[in-house]
């Protein structure tokens, strides 16, 4: 067995007979950006990760920009996800479903959304050799249409997926033309609204959330900001969440290196291109940082 499914394993055991409160867990993870990198590249990066005994991975984005939006793309993805050595949740991206509106019908979106969650979304686990087991909000009947919004837990540590796409979370300006934005951040409070509770309930260490758009920031240009919801309901379950946030993008971020930048409890960190891994240690004092190259390496 490969030292990180072992590492995944015993951290599964021990959350199933300890609770939350009693332990320490010390892992790490890795995060992709999958849409931005064409077929070698995802395959180059899927086998760099799975030397780096990570617990599970991330993938941002499922379509190449030079790929048509046509089933036959995401096919070829889901087969590359499968491959993975390790658990692989992948997250929507704008560019996967937002971007394939025609300028005459902009419902476009929504019917490649709707196909992407049948290709994609579905079943109880994680794509990869090491399969975990996920809870959908689709499990809600009210919420059955939306099969991206995932979560599980490791140890003492909630994470989760939300459909939040760049550039301004599918805002439309034409009147009449938001309905799926509507409908969406309907569901996506809701589903802040379980995580949150449940992470109460397990008394969790820390909340991690994977969404392609950055919530924290505002949209440059944009004449209303899509985002503004979100983040109201953010920092208000961060404040009344004891432990850390920490909300993992696809957005470029400025430096070499990707940061955490933390406001109290609530922090953010971008991935934009390639792959990089975090460690979380919820015993020590800074919970969850990034991995060096050095370390993702050994």
């Amino acid at each position: 067995m490969k030292r990180g499914a072992l590492i995944l394993l015993l951290a599964l055991l021990m959350s199933a007979v300890m609770p939350a409160s009693a332990q320490d867990a010390r892992f790490s993870f890795g995060v992709l950006a999958s849409g931005r990198a064409d077929d070698d590249a995802l395959r180059n990066m899927l086998d760099r990760t799975a030397a780096a005994n990570f617990a599970f991975v991330v993938a941002f984005g499922i379509r190449p920009s030079d790929a048509p939006c046509k089933d036959v793309a995401y096919q070829r993805r889901r087969h590359l996800f499968e491959r993975s050595q390790h658990g692989l949740m992948p997250v929507p991206a704008g560019a996967d479903w937002a971007a394939c509106a025609g300028i005459d019908d902009p419902t476009d979106a929504l019917a490649r959304l709707t196909r992407i969650r049948e290709l994609l979304f579905q079943g109880e686990f994680s794509f990869g050799a090491t399969r975990l087991p996920l809870v959908r909000q689709s499990t809600e009947a009210r919420f059955h249409n939306f099969t991206e919004n995932m979560r599980w837990e490791i140890g003492n540590v909630m994470f989760a997926t939300m459909n939040l796409p760049a550039p301004n979370n599918h805002f439309v300006m034409a009147a009449g033309r938001n309905g799926e934005f509507e409908d969406r951040l309907v569901a996506n409070r809701a589903w802040l609204h379980r995580i949150f509770t449940q992470a109460r309930l397990q008394d969790a260490r820390a909340v991690v959330l994977f969404c392609e758009a950055n919530p924290m920031a505002r949209p440059a240009g944009a004449r209303r900001d899509g985002f503004a919801e979100m983040r109201r309901y953010l920092r208000g379950h961060a404040n009344e969440f004891k432990g850390k946030v920490l909300i993992v993008h696809a957005q470029p971020t400025s430096g070499a290196a990707p940061t955490i930048t933390w406001q109290g409890n609530l922090g953010e960190i971008g991935l934009g291109r390639g792959w990089f891994g975090l460690r979380v240690d919820t015993g020590a004092a800074q919970m969850i940082v990034p991995l060096k190259r050095a370390e993702r390496n050994q």
